[in-house]
């Protein structure tokens, strides 16, 4: 079934009854000579062939922040360098990507978004000021989908989506970033973004602070931000054994009901009592407007106990819905200090 991507959340909602369940099994891919494995949380399961892709040019040691599209029967990924900006990958299935295109060639331009309405690509980026990679603003540029047959994508020049300026955003870096856009039901475009960032010292690193949301009539702005406060989230004390010390990014799972907004994914930011600082990707339900509360914290999580490949951190992600599962694509980090980033996925079983 050919779905347009992320366009409209009653059309993705449509995805989801096309197959029958699996129930609790382990299913194979015999095409991609791998198979589902299960984790120990019910109905998660991990590709055994992760992670899928990793960063291949000359001084990367990270591909990062995946974003994923279904265009034409053929998976579209977008991920992040940190010299070498925004590279496009296409696949027939879930998990054999190949290198297309670079969609945005500047160093620095980090955590994609891509989102379809109708025959155009927006791709949405957090742009770092050059040298010294402190400073961000959040930009947008497009393209076409191309014709049949050709693989040729022209890229529009970016525009400023936000830049950083409540005082919540301007905490260690003033920056903005990590894009999720989606239509509401009342036609206008809002977007979740993150905010300032919260330095992680066992790996050199920053990370995001906070969460804000932001809404505009189209998808090229202006944007207006809806709360001069942080998203709030609760039920942060779930986890017992990590200390939540920043969020990620918000990702919701499907559209707002009549009601309120849907579920989400949030990836947080954590320290343990070992001091350790790691990430993980966690489950929430809507509470208010603009305010959640954590289901599962630890959904998706670093492998700390193993010669892994997401032993320390488990972040940038993004969803899409193929039959009875919810596919998570992610970045994950085999280490501290000296560590490397590579994408895999996981999937969510959400039933018939």
């Amino acid at each position: 079934m050919t779905i347009g991507g992320k366009t409209s959340w009653a059309h993705r909602r449509l995805i989801l009854p096309l197959c029958l369940a699996l129930g609790d099994k382990m299913s194979s891919n015999l095409e991609l000579g791998g198979q589902w494995v299960k984790t120990s949380i019910h109905g998660v399961e991990d590709w055994s062939e992760n992670p899928i892709l990793k960063a291949v040019d000359f001084g990367e040691w990270l591909l990062g922040d995946p974003s994923v599209l279904l265009i034409e029967n053929k998976m579209h990924l977008w991920a992040n360098e940190v010299f070498h900006g925004i590279t496009h990958y296409i696949a027939k299935n879930e998990t054999s990507f190949q290198r297309l295109e670079t969609s945005v060639l500047w160093p620095g331009a980090v955590r994609p978004f891509a989102l379809q309405e109708d025959d155009v690509v927006y791709l949405f980026y957090e742009q770092y000021e050059p040298l010294l990679f402190r400073n961000s603003k959040l930009l947008v540029k497009s393209a076409n989908i191309p014709t049949k047959g050709s693989q040729s994508w022209k890229w529009s020049s970016p525009k400023i989506v936000l830049e950083p300026e409540l005082e919540w955003e301007k905490i260690n870096q003033a920056r903005v970033g990590n894009a999720f856009v989606y239509k509401t039901a009342q036609g206008k475009w809002r977007l979740y973004y993150s905010a300032s960032s919260v330095h992680l010292s066992d790996s050199a690193i920053d990370e995001p602070l906070y969460l804000g949301v932001a809404e505009s009539e189209t998808l090229q702005g202006p944007w207006k931000r809806l709360s001069k406060k942080p998203i709030e989230i609760s039920g942060l004390q779930k986890d017992s054994q990590r200390k939540t010390i920043g969020l990620g990014s918000l990702k919701l799972l499907a559209g707002p009901t009549s009601n309120s907004p849907a579920s989400a994914l949030c990836s947080r930011i954590t320290i343990d009592k070992l001091n350790r600082t790691g990430s993980t990707i966690s489950s929430l339900r809507a509470t208010g407007e603009f305010s959640f509360e954590i289901v599962e914290p630890e959904l998706i999580a670093p492998q700390i106990e193993k010669k892994s490949w997401k032993k320390a951190y488990v972040y940038g992600f993004d969803t899409i819905h193929i039959n009875q599962y919810i596919l998570v694509y992610y970045n994950a980090r085999n280490g501290w200090k000296g560590g490397v980033e590579t994408i895999g996925v996981s999937r969510i079983y959400v039933g018939a």
